[in-house]
Formats: structure tokens, sequence, C-alpha cells
């Protein structure tokens, strides 16, 4: 049980950090991109759609961090 809720926060985290990234800093997301040595997060498509992304992010790390908090408190 307590591995689920850990679990739950570092990916709310995650999705945390890379979605305000998204919104916020998209240049470090290329430099970021750079320094790994990949394109994905560099190319054109994804950083056109950079706020939608990056809000759906933010969405998605507060839903994991709501279940997180429900299921402590329910299970």
């Amino acid at each position: 049980m307590t591995k689920f809720i850990v679990l739950n926060i570092l990916a709310g985290i995650f999705f945390l950090i890379f979605g305000v990234f998204f919104l916020f800093f998209p240049q470090q997301l290329i430099k970021l991109s750079e320094w790994g040595n990949k394109v994905v997060l560099s190319n054109e498509k994804a950083l056109s759609h950079r706020v939608t992304i990056g809000v759906f992010l933010i969405i998605v790390s507060a839903v994991i961090f709501l279940s997180s908090f429900l299921y402590g408190r329910l299970g």
C-alpha cells in the first residue's frame, strides 16, 4: 500500500515538473533535450503545443496527487 502512494507521489512530481517546464521554460526543455542527445522535445511540433501539453501534465499530476491522498485516507 505504501509503495503505491510513494510511486504516485513520485509520478505526480515528475508530471508537475515537466508541466511547469512546458508552460514556462520551453528553452530549458530544448537544452535538456540537447544535453540528453534526444530530439523528442526539441522538434517544432511538440513546442508548438507546449501550453496544451503543459496544462495536461499539470492536470495529470493533480489527479495523481489527489488519488494518492484519497487512497491514503481510505486505504
